[in-house]
């Protein structure tokens, strides 16, 4: 794909670039490039957010499980002893 993109730019930087608007739209298609790169980027850190957040929030649901499973166990021997007024 990276092969693709980067035939796609120097076509268009090489063909229509320099036959039909001479030299002047070459720096837009440099920013271009770079916006891609910038996306390419922003989508990184984007998807690493969003694993790390997920990966938080499994550890809160992992943390609760546990904290249930203990409080369960504790109801049960609560529930167990007998309870006699003195």
């Amino acid at each position: 794909m990276p092969i693709l993109v980067s035939f796609f730019y120097n076509f268009i930087e090489k063909m229509l670039g320099k036959i039909l608007f001479g030299k002047k739209l070459l720096p837009l298609f440099s920013t271009a490039r770079e916006l891609v790169k910038n996306l390419k980027v922003c989508f990184l850190s984007l998807s690493f957010a969003v694993l790390g957040q997920l990966r938080g929030a499994a550890i809160f649901l992992v943390w609760r499980a546990i904290t249930l499973a203990f409080s369960l166990l504790g109801d049960f021997f609560y529930l167990s002893i007998d309870k006699k007024i003195l």
